[in-house]
């Protein structure tokens, strides 16, 4: 994940697909893939759907084994 996107999460608590596209330049379908694959990753996590749609961080990291 990027130290951008580790730095949002941090301060906002949450990120949106509109703050990821702005965040790393993005378009949507890619800030979707990107997302969806972080949170198949078990780092995010989906809460809403559409345009209210916000992903919120678990306690798991990256690099961390499945247990």
């Amino acid at each position: 994940m990027e130290p951008e996107l580790k730095a949002l999460l941090a301060t906002q608590g949450f990120i949106r697909n509109e703050d990821l596209r702005h965040l790393l330049g993005l378009t949507r379908m890619q800030a979707t893939w990107k997302l969806q694959r972080w949170v198949e990753a078990g780092l995010l996590r989906l809460e809403e759907r559409g345009r209210g749609a916000r992903y919120y961080p678990t306690a798991r990291q990256p690099g961390e084994e499945n247990a």
